[in-house]
């Protein structure tokens, strides 16, 4: 889809695609991702990023550790999906090459109701900038909600607000159709 976008002029858009655990302990998961950007020469490594979820870390921090490391040396982004919400130590943040962090929707969907998940919600953030980190809210259902969002300083979200679930085809006519109809804030 990558090479589609940026035959059609679309380069501005990154393409985030989820990685299970199992696939991050795969030995030949970093030579399969260097041949496939090698497949595709006219795709900006840059415009890929590789989403994992928190608890992948949990088993063999050193050897994923290295294979992030290995993903940012190609030049592909690296985000923790659903942050928040794992056993994860904050160490990781620290450690692994992470260019984002994607809020979980559990505490975006009740910005409105709980205190307690806008004060969690900022701190996640604060943390991320202070961290050089960028930070996507996921979730964001609403307007309200994503005002919210934007009210402490999150830049970018995900969700319906945005679009529902597209396939490559539509999420190529969208995005061709609606310059920046996220308000320039989805990812």
């Amino acid at each position: 889809i990558l090479s589609q976008w940026r035959a059609a002029g679309m380069d501005d858009y990154t393409l985030s695609i989820n990685v299970a655990a199992r696939q991050l302990r795969d030995p030949g998961f970093g030579e399969r991702l260097q041949a496939a950007l090698q497949q595709y020469p006219e795709v900006l490594p840059q415009r890929l990023e590789l989403e994992i979820v928190e608890s992948s870390a949990l088993d063999g921090i050193d050897t994923l550790e290295r294979l992030l490391q290995r993903c940012r040396a190609l030049g592909v982004g690296v985000a923790i999906d659903d942050f928040g919400t794992g056993y994860s130590s904050l160490s990781y943040l620290h450690r692994f090459p992470i260019g984002a962090i994607k809020i979980d929707q559990s505490f975006v969907s009740q910005i409105h109701q709980s205190h307690e998940n806008i004060t969690i919600v900022r701190a996640i953030i604060s943390l991320a900038h202070s961290l050089g980190i960028s930070v996507i809210a996921e979730g964001a259902e609403t307007e309200a909600q994503f005002r919210q969002l934007q009210a402490l300083s999150c830049a970018y979200g995900q969700g319906w607000f945005f679009a529902r679930e597209l396939d490559a085809a539509e999420a190529t006519a969208f995005l061709d159709a609606e310059p920046y109809a996220t308000n320039q804030a989805g990812r």
